[in-house]
């Protein structure tokens, strides 16, 4: 949704992928890009609400972006896999 609002994207590509201990989600526009590292920049509520989101569940995001370029988010998310015991015995 932020990529469709803000970036004026043509195209939006989102990957998912599950690997044995982790999940990755990459996703890439071609749209307006911002420059991060600008004095006037402002993380805006929606990407800080998936930074948040990311964080509780110890993972990390890695933005790729630049004025004219578009962006790419990368975002790895570790797997906690409970066996079955633990499954029972927690609930």
């Amino acid at each position: 949704t932020n990529a469709m609002k803000h970036a004026n994207c043509g195209e939006l590509s989102i990957q998912l992928l599950r690997k044995e201990n982790e999940i990755s989600v990459l996703v890439e526009d071609d749209g307006v890009g911002y420059d991060m590292k600008s004095d006037g920049f402002k993380m805006g509520l929606g990407l800080r609400n998936i930074e948040s989101r990311i964080e509780k569940m110890e993972g990390f995001i890695e933005m790729d972006t630049y004025p004219g370029r578009g962006t790419t988010a990368n975002i790895k998310i570790p797997l906690k896999i409970k066996s079955y015991d633990e499954n029972i015995i927690s609930g």
